[in-house]
């Protein structure tokens, strides 16, 4: 009897209609990023400018990971970033992207990148976010 138990546990949520959500195996979620400056360059120093990029696609790497192992984005959403545009935009308060206006497997990160460090892993699980869902609460421009 002690073995029906575990058994019907397991079965009552497909009764139920309520199945578990299936989450993405960790190499679905491992994007290939590679990340540069667009043609205006960031306006730093070649220096800091390298670090600058080498920062940004790590965090985006981890954001993404992140992201895509938490469901907030689908395995399949990591083919459009591919590679990362880094864009200077100054006065942007937080990372935005955009993927339309770049291509099929390439995106295009705003960041005020003269106003200091690289964007964070959470700034940019936040723009994966924005990205995917731009009506959900925060998102709109101007928020």
């Amino acid at each position: 009897m002690r073995a029906a138990v575990p058994l019907a546990l397991a079965v009552l949520p497909a009764l139920a209609g309520a199945a578990p959500a299936a989450r993405p195996a960790a190499a679905q979620c491992t994007p290939v990023v590679q990340a540069s400056p667009d043609r205006n360059g960031l306006n730093l120093s070649p220096e800091r400018t390298a670090r600058m990029v080498a920062e940004t696609r790590d965090h985006f790497v981890a954001a993404a990971r992140a992201a895509c192992a938490s469901g907030v984005i689908a395995p399949r959403d990591l083919a459009h970033f591919r590679r990362l545009l880094l864009r200077d935009a100054e006065g942007t308060t937080e990372p935005m992207l955009f993927t339309r206006e770049a291509g099929p497997t390439t995106a295009i990160l705003d960041f005020a990148y003269q106003d200091g460090p690289a964007p964070t892993v959470a700034e940019l699980r936040n723009a994966l976010r924005c990205w995917k869902r731009p009506s959900a609460r925060g998102c709109e421009i101007g928020d």
